[in-house]
This record gives C-alpha cells, structure tokens and sequence, in this order.
C-alpha cells in the first residue's frame, strides 16, 4: 500500500515550515562557491532547459516560439545557482526566484551580481503559498528539491499549475524513500534519542558528526559517512544538514507521485531521466522471463512499471519528473517508424546546439575527418553521444534549421559519392540505414529532435 500523497513517513514528525526556514537561513542551499561558473555544470543544462521538457511532452516546440521572451519560475531557489543554470540553459529567458528563506535570497542577489547575471535574474522572498500575488504565468516552472520538503506537496503543485501558462510545464521532484531508506531510519533514531532539534545548529552538526564517527563503520549510515568524514568542515556540515538533520524531509514512491499528480489535476509528461526507470533493462534476459511475467508487465501502467522498478533497484535517490496541465502526445518511438514516419517528419538540432562553440566543433569535425564528441557541448547519462567522421557532415545542414532525412542522405552522397575502398559508387541504402540509425540514437540521447514536417 502506497502512503498518503500528503502524510509525513513515520519517521518523520509534521513539517514546520519555520523550522525550515531557519534552516535554510542558517545553511543555505546549495553551497557552492558565489564565483562558480554555470558552465562547469553543463552536464545539468539538457534537464534544465525548457525544450528539454517541452519536446519531451509535445514532440515539438510550437509552444516555446509564442511571445519573445520565455518566462521561468525557480521555486524553492536558494542561494541562487539553479537560477543560474536556468539563465544559462535557457538563453534570453527571464528567470524569477522564489524562496522563504531571506538569507537564501541575500546570497542569490549577490550570487547574480557577481556573475553578470542580474538583467536576467530576479530573486524574491515569498512562500509558495503566496504564488497568486504574482499576477502573472510562467511558461515554465523549476521547483528542484523542494516538494518533498513541503507541508502539503499536492496543494503545492496546485499553486504551481495555477501559475503556469496553459500550456506550462512544471520539472520538479520527491525524495525516493527506498532509496533513503537508511537515512530515514537514522532520522528516526537521531529523534529517539533527542538529536533531531538544535538551537544551535553548528553544536547540531559536530554532535551529529561526533555519533556518525562513533558508529560501527559495517553500519549502513556509517558507510554512506565514510567518503565525507575527512572532507573539509563545510562539506561535511552540508552532508549533515541535507540528510541527517533535513527538516521536512520525507520520502515518496513513485505510487505516491501519481496520487500528487491526480489530486492536482496534472499529467505526467516524463521522467527527467526515463532510462533511469525502466524496469525491462533490470532482466539480463528478457526472452527468459517466466509465463506469465511478460504478459504482466504489458498490462502495467506507467507508474506500476516504475513502482517495480524501485522495489527491485532503488537506486534513484529523486523521482524527478516534469508535469504539466495538458497530456503528452504519444508518438511512436521513431525506431520503429515507416518511411511514410520519416516524410512527415524533420530531423533538428537541440536549442543548446545553436551555438557558435557547436558550429566550430562541427566544422573542425568535418575539416579533419574526426569523430564528433557530443559531450564536450552538453552531456547526457544515456545514448549515443559520439557522431562517427562519416556522419559528421550530415549535420551541417542543420545549422540553417529543421531538415528532413533525406536531405541529410543528399548531403553525404555529396560529400562520399564513392566508397574510398572500392572507388565504387557508394550505396546508398547502406548509408541510409546509418544515418536513419545514428538520427534514431541521437533523439533518444537528446541531441536531436524529430518534430513534424512544417
């Protein structure tokens, strides 16, 4: 039985939502360095920009080329670095941050003046409960680690869609409780024995440190310290803070994000990361699963898979998700496409491709016959991230925008009409399946996109 889309875990006392406050005061989040350059995070950039989160529910961008600025809401936005990322991976985006916590905003104004970001970022001291006194809709709303430290996470994602824009989308995320199951069940026992409430929250932390040093290192919790204890004191305070004496926290199943979801009136529009989630690549061998475990699994709905998925493996320490207002569009993958698939659709370039560092690469790819390494530009946890010297020019063309895939093929007989081995005409149907299986891999990494024919 999944737990109450509201209810705390039982190891966990009702949310006060001062004493989170005062946390954050006192330990902002994250606490990263005010001069950290956005781009030493670029592998964070694909789930940070909108498109990302926009062709994953629509399988196009119509909706981001309305109006000529994007506007984004950073709820929960701490000391200011998400903020940051979305300024970066959403170029011309008005970005607005949200926190309850004032010293959080203080250090999120100073964090955007340093970096030359202050035009494009603004940061306000404000409760989510507070979002109607806006006046005005998102187009796309960022509320990272923050729902699962809230009093009531479904009347949260309400106030959120009530801020959205019809067609908005909300990335956001739960603490996975399978996974936390070890640090829950030490938040339990730092109650029990009246380590959980510290005026003063520094004593918290070397008192904190001082049980976790002490602890039989075989222990569960003692293991997940072992990699910090001998990092520097801020590191290890910030180790402390996030897990062990977390105000709010609590942990969720992925059962519990559908119940949100339904009482907040919102579609699922994907998993951030749906590889992450899929239970079929658990089985070594999935031609030998027993009867009638196929046949099962086929009658599952999305979030019974993923529910299996965190019982047999839980690994993921989020169940990070973006919703949204309207349903996704279903579209078959374009593995199984027919060629009638590929005329009606155009092969494009991510957003965050457009950039003259990509167009460099690309030609200086083209210009010396080598692989073209994808993660230089934005890294991706999944897929194909390295175009091979042969395919590397069928990507210039997108450059000037969408194509359809049979442009592309034109474009490599141009550059290969003969096999270099043979000096024969190159085949043309063997190239096509190439290029058609590199295009198939590379929208499945997140590189390209496959939206339809204008």
């Amino acid at each position: 039985m999944s737990q109450s889309s509201s209810a705390p875990s039982p190891a966990t006392p009702p949310v006060d939502v001062e004493k989170v406050r005062q946390q954050f005061d006192g330990t902002p989040y994250p606490w990263l360095p005010m001069d950290t350059d956005p781009q030493e995070c670029r592998h964070l950039f694909s789930s940070h920009c909108a498109a990302t989160a926009f062709y994953a529910r629509d399988r196009h961008l119509d909706h981001l080329s309305v109006g000529d600025e994007l506007s984004i809401l950073d709820v929960g936005c701490g000391s200011g670095f998400k903020g940051l990322l979305l300024a970066h991976a959403n170029p011309g985006a008005r970005v607005l941050g949200i926190d309850i916590s004032g010293k959080s905003i203080e250090l999120a104004q100073e964090r955007a003046e340093i970096q030359a970001m202050a035009d494009a970022l603004e940061f306000r001291v404000m409760d989510i409960a507070d979002l109607a006194k806006l006046e005005e809709r998102f187009d796309y709303i960022n509320c990272d680690e923050v729902l699962y430290l809230l009093p009531d996470p479904a009347a949260a994602l309400a106030a959120m869609k009530a801020a959205l824009k019809p067609h908005g989308i909300i990335r956001t995320n739960l603490h996975n409780r399978y996974q936390r199951s070890t640090v829950y069940d030490a938040q339990d026992c730092l109650q029990r024995l009246g380590m959980w409430d510290w005026p003063d929250q520094r004593q918290g932390i070397e008192t904190v440190e001082a049980w976790l040093n002490a602890l039989d290192p075989s222990l569960g919790i003692a293991r997940m310290w072992q990699p910090h204890r001998n990092k520097d004191v801020d590191d290890r305070a910030e180790v402390v803070m996030a897990n062990l004496l977390l105000q709010g926290d609590r942990g969720f199943s992925v059962l519990d994000m559908a119940q949100l979801l339904t009482a907040a009136d919102l579609h699922l529009a994907r998993m951030v990361e749906p590889k992450d989630w899929d239970v079929v690549r658990l089985f070594r061998d999935r031609e030998a699963l027993p009867e009638p475990l196929p046949e099962r699994l086929a009658t599952l709905d999305q979030f019974e898979k993923m529910h299996l998925h965190e019982l047999l493996s839980p690994s993921n320490r989020l169940i990070d998700f973006w919703c949204s207002p309207v349903p996704s569009r279903d579209r078959p993958d374009a593995a199984t496409w027919t060629e009638a698939d590929w005329d009606t659709h155009a092969v494009a370039l991510h957003p965050l491709l457009h950039t003259p560092e990509f167009q460099e690469q690309l030609f200086d790819a083209a210009r010396t016959l080598k692989p073209l390494d994808l993660r230089k530009l934005f890294s991706v946890t999944h897929g194909m991230t390295v175009v091979s010297s042969q395919l590397v020019p069928a990507l210039i063309p997108l450059l000037d925008g969408p194509q359809s895939r049979d442009r592309l093929l034109l474009r490599l007989l141009e550059v290969y009409p003969l096999n270099p081995v043979t000096g024969e005409a190159t085949d043309r149907d063997r190239l096509k399946t190439a290029l058609t299986t590199a295009i198939i891999d590379l929208e499945a990494a997140g590189y390209l996109l496959l939206p339809p024919q204008p």
